[in-house]
């Protein structure tokens, strides 16, 4: 990729939003998700996590309730995106 070729980026921290997300995923770059779960419902007009995604299979690593929120970790599963 072409983080890791011109700055030696191994990790990075991908906080955007939808349309980000989605072109990262698309171009297959993700394999870890955090995401935290809080008692609050979307408006219409809330954009999703990932715009024009491709189908990706990630297994749950960990998962912890902290001040009324459940915050999941999540690795990406390429055997079983193969299988399906």
């Amino acid at each position: 990729m072409k983080l890791k070729e011109k700055f030696g980026c191994e990790v990075l921290l991908l906080e955007g939003g939808s349309i980000i997300n989605g072109a990262f995923q698309r171009a297959d770059v993700i394999d870890e998700l955090s995401l935290v779960v809080a008692p609050i419902v979307a408006q219409k007009s809330d954009k999703p996590l990932f715009t024009d995604s491709d189908f990706s299979v990630f297994e749950l690593v960990s998962a912890e309730s902290k001040d009324g929120n459940v915050i999941m970790n999540y690795k990406r599963n390429s055997e079983k995106e193969r299988i399906l």
